[in-house]
């Protein structure tokens, strides 16, 4: 186990004292102010005039809604997407219910416009939030057939695009760049209010703070951790509150950042990714809360019930999620062994072929195995049309020497194209320049040392760990997110009987012991049969004591209505 201290220059000397360890904490996170973060306000929030074309934008819609012309909305294929279109659709239909509208889903894993879409052609309008920017080509040819383009995007620009109205943060002077698709469209509909003399914007914040949350934008800029604030605090859409519901134990009744990252926004995606035409469209029309019922026979029952559409969306959501667990553990078997047989953990990246893997999940799978080796992971598979040409994904992992894969996989100019985001992103390479690419890149960074490195906030002794501090960290827990990472300690000095650790769970792999006198509890969970400590603790019945260094997170463990301080170890050394 590897780790290294944040260094502050600001902050020196830490005690326990509330305001010094959370500026540490916040500071050591690149938030320059710690105390005005922690009391955003609206004033936080940058006008949507600073947009450009947004008026522009308005103007071409309401002039099609006066026309009652046809109007489209394309649905993007991810938790934003699907937020940013449920979000104008709805709004739309609130201020004109008679309005032309009608939404299309993608039906693969494509984004914007794409090859496998079809346009009707008496469509006059169409709206594309979340994706857009770059697909010249493709919005050339609608606007030739006379359709008006609006593209409410938050990606990278590419390539100049005259053919579409765009409303897009990173083409202008827009102060925040990371606003998500869903906060576009957010800033959309408030250009609308204005011109409409409405106030409905707002409804749909809770939804911009999925949609922020689930494209992982920057948390540290205060307008975007302003609306996903705003956003939490009033969740009012149907099907969001459904899988909450659906999650709760999960969550353990606490809806913050991490826990909608982690139970409800895997459940969107799952769906999107994995099922029917049917589950899809179901899942968009809950999130557009169009009421519905169904007939439903539980396992086991006779009696036909009514389900409505948002427990429905909700169950299946949570089956899909735990089929593509299941798909996924399948993945990783086989490209461990293929990782393995090829020796392809002494390359800088891991270079995998995923040939046998539903495609549905090489995203997935990949940054799995990115954590798992401590790598930048490539998963690439023949084209289906072109077996001298690969197509695939890429992950970086927590910790990466490299902060921006996507550019640095760019600069080896070994690629076609490399699409998304800075530490996940689709990939195209001819087959011919694959070995040439693993060898440039092990020839770029053969200096490069990725053992993976803990980052600790804070190195304490073990008798120095009490009920306050934990305490005081517990209280960030609903600030957590995306570069805004839970803080890790180093606790030294850990000694221990091995005869005071108990081993917990079905297959005794969890290990548990008392950490000082003021009875803090440390927990290890799933550490398998191989690991250190446990094996000590077999080998010498009678008892031995060990001397540890760890690093843990700590929080206040809630079991049964009663709150104790534990530290939870992410990894140790044995001193």
């Amino acid at each position: 186990m590897k780790y290294k201290l944040i260094e502050n220059d600001k902050i020196k000397n830490i005690n326990f004292n509330d305001i010094n360890l959370i500026d540490k904490i916040l500071l050591n996170r690149g938030i320059k102010n710690p105390q005005h973060f922690l009391n955003l306000s609206n004033e936080d929030l940058n006008s949507y005039k600073l947009l450009s074309n947004i008026d522009i934008a308005v103007k071409c819609l309401l002039s099609h809604i006066e026309n009652n012309d046809k109007i489209l909305i394309l649905t993007d294929p991810d938790c934003d997407g699907q937020c940013s279109a449920s979000i104008l659709y709805q709004y739309l239909k609130e201020i004109k219910m008679d309005i032309n509208l009608n939404y299309i889903l993608q039906n693969g894993k494509e984004h914007g416009l794409n090859n496998k879409l079809k346009i009707p052609e008496d469509i006059k309008l169409l709206i594309i939030p979340d994706a857009g920017t770059n697909d010249f080509e493709k919005c050339k040819e609608l606007k030739d057939k006379g359709i008006d383009i609006i593209i409410l995007d938050h990606h990278e620009f590419n390539k100049q695009n005259n053919y579409a109205i765009i409303v897009n943060p990173l083409l202008d002077n827009y102060p925040n760049k990371q606003l998500s698709g869903g906060a576009v469209v957010f800033k959309f509909l408030q250009a609308l209010d204005e011109n409409l003399w409405e106030d409905k914007a707002n409804k749909y914040l809770d939804l911009v703070a999925l949609s922020i949350i689930g494209d992982s934008m920057d948390l540290r800029e205060p307008e975007t951790k302003r609306l996903v604030d705003l956003g939490l605090q009033n969740i009012n859409n149907k099907a969001f509150q459904a899988i909450i519901n659906k999650q709760n134990y999960s969550m353990n009744g606490n809806v913050t950042i991490q826990n909608v990252q982690f139970y409800v926004v895997p459940l969107l995606n799952a769906t999107i990714r994995s099922g029917e035409v049917e589950d899809k469209e179901n899942l968009f029309e809950a999130f557009c809360q169009i009421d519905k019922f169904f007939d439903y026979k539980k396992r086991g029952e006779i009696e036909i019930i009514q389900e409505d559409i948002y427990t429905r969306v909700a169950r299946i959501a949570t089956n899909l999620r735990a089929k593509q667990n299941r798909e996924i553990d399948k993945g990783l078997e086989i490209i461990n062994k293929d990782i393995e047989k090829y020796n392809r953990n002494n390359n800088k990246f891991l270079f995998a072929n995923a040939s046998e893997l539903d495609t549905n999940f090489i995203g997935l799978t990949a940054m799995k195995l990115a954590s798992q080796y401590s790598k930048p992971c490539i998963l690439i598979h023949p084209s289906k049309n072109n077996p001298d040409y690969f197509t695939g994904s890429m992950r970086n992992f927590n910790g990466s020497p490299i902060e921006n894969l996507k550019d640095f996989i760019t600069n080896t100019k070994l690629f076609d194209f490399v699409q998304g985001h800075q530490f996940a992103a689709g990939l195209g390479i001819k087959k011919d320049n694959i070995k040439k690419a693993i060898d440039k890149i092990n020839e770029l960074l053969k200096d490069i040392d990725f053992d993976k490195i803990y980052k600790v906030d804070f190195i304490f002794n073990a008798d120095d760990i009490n009920l306050n501090f934990i305490a005081s960290v517990d209280k960030l827990k609903k600030m957590w997110g995306n570069n805004i990472e839970e803080p890790q300690i180093l606790i030294k000095n850990i000694k221990i009987n091995t005869n005071d650790i108990e081993l917990m769970g079905k297959e005794q792999e969890t290990l548990k012991f008392t950490l000082n006198e003021d009875g803090i509890i440390c927990i290890m969970f799933k550490c398998g049969s191989n690991d250190s400590i446990i094996k000590i603790k077999e080998e010498e019945p009678l008892g031995k004591w060990i001397e540890l260094e760890a690093v843990v997170k700590v929080g206040m463990n809630v079991f049964n209505s009663i709150s104790s301080p534990q530290c939870t170890i992410l990894d140790y050394n044995i001193i």
